[in-house]
């Protein structure tokens, strides 16, 4: 009965794994059995939003069977439980008048994860360790958290422990810093791997963590592990964008050619790989700028296609319309060197004209580039505009790169000229 009870429950055929639990409760003589299908049947009334009844035959195995190992996961359960409903918090409040475990719930999360590490009692406690230290913003205990994580065999959870752990992980997980995200991956890579294993979108965030922490080769690794589970859309944009990452072009190409998709994402690797490949850009721009209506990365991406394709007026005019390019200018190598290539050709053809136009607002976004500033100051002069020369050279001045010193050199001598003039 345990085990079909079980395998209903896993395939979440609530009410019938809630009937045979029932009757496991009613007609099962052996103890340990009824305290198995008591902390499932707590769990059902949890996933039916019950949490009355939760409690109930949570704490039902804390009274009549205290001293033993189901009792305390019922307790872990119960602590748990009690942040998310108000009804369990309340009781909790009340039994802290009578149980320590509740008045200090988290010597006792603690004192059951490290008295019990990698046991089955053990693998619960790490739940609602974990869920207490990513609710903190101490840095010391993150610290602890880390090493804690390092010494878990992820080999020994079974499937409730993965469930439960999950479920009190999932949002923390979602709201923590990229550095972060980064630590606690790198630490133990397997236990988050066989937690959130089919979490598509915990696993996203870990892998665009990575590449945020510049770790792209364990970016390309967990890329490839959600593609061997998933093998679907969702994975092969993720392995797509690791092979960019991590400079495999072709490859993030070849992978897109076997997916048919129209999603910003899938247009956004496709034209980083094309652009850095020094291939002509075969994209539907209208298209992609129909997808990428809200994601201004996208459109700086739209503008460089346009300007490899040789439309330099919609390009500058994309690029002008983004009021906050700067901060993808700062945060992503890819638009930053490719806009510096811009502005480079721009100077070379000798369009000093456009070169100006968007330098100067470039410099206006982002005062202390070096490059930028140089290339405004530079196309000022050649434009003979005396007035943004003047004001440009400023910016300039302590400017030591090869480029910042060359625009100096070109504004003394247009000072020179202007006087003799």
């Amino acid at each position: 009965y345990l085990i079909v009870a079980e395998t209903a429950y896993r395939y979440g055929k609530l009410k019938f794994a809630q009937q045979l639990f029932r009757r496991i409760v009613s007609t099962v003589k052996d103890p340990y059995i009824i305290r198995r299908a008591l902390l499932r049947l707590g769990d059902i009334q949890l996933k039916l939003k019950h949490p009355v009844y939760a409690f109930n035959y949570y704490y039902s195995i804390a009274e009549k069977y205290p001293e033993s190992q189901e009792a305390k996961i019922a307790k872990l359960k119960i602590l748990s439980a009690g942040k998310l409903f108000k009804e369990i918090g309340r009781k909790v409040n009340i039994l802290k008048e009578k149980d320590e475990d509740f008045e200090k719930p988290f010597r006792f999360i603690f004192k059951m994860w490290i008295s019990n590490r990698n046991n089955y009692l053990g693998n619960f406690a790490l739940g609602n360790f974990g869920e207490e230290i990513l609710s903190f913003k101490s840095e010391k205990l993150f610290k602890k958290f880390l090493w804690e994580i390092s010494l878990v065999r992820a080999g020994s959870l079974k499937y409730e422990h993965i469930e439960y752990i999950k479920s009190l992980w999932r949002e923390k997980i979602l709201n923590l810093d990229n550095r972060k995200i980064c630590n606690l991956y790198k630490t133990n890579p397997y236990l988050f791997k066989r937690i959130f294993k089919e979490d598509e979108k915990v696993i996203s965030y870990i892998a665009y963590s990575l590449y945020i922490c510049g770790e792209v080769k364990k970016e390309l690794e967990i890329a490839e592990f959600a593609d061997r589970h998933w093998s679907n859309k969702k994975s092969k944009l993720l392995l797509s964008k690791a092979y960019l990452d991590n400079k495999m072009y072709q490859k993030a190409i070849n992978i897109l050619k076997n997916i048919k998709d129209n999603s910003c994402t899938y247009y956004k690797i496709k034209i980083q790989a094309t652009l850095l490949l020094g291939k002509p850009v075969d994209i539907n721009l209208p298209e992609m700028e129909n997808a990428c209506k809200s994601d201004k990365e996208a459109t700086i991406y739209e503008s460089l296609a346009y300007y490899r394709k040789g439309n330099i007026k919609k390009s500058i005019d994309i690029m002008l319309s983004i009021d906050n390019i700067q901060q993808f200018y700062k945060k992503d190598p890819f638009v930053k060197k490719s806009i510096k290539s811009v502005l480079e050709k721009l100077l070379s053809k000798k369009d000093y004209k456009n070169a100006f136009k968007l330098s100067k607002f470039l410099s206006e976004k982002i005062k202390e580039d070096c490059y930028i500033n140089s290339i405004a100051l530079i196309s000022s002069i050649r434009l003979n505009r005396k007035k943004e020369a003047d004001s440009l050279i400023n910016l300039v001045e302590k400017c030591s790169t090869d480029i910042g010193k060359v625009a100096k050199n070109m504004y003394k001598d247009y000072k020179i000229f202007e006087e003799i003039r």
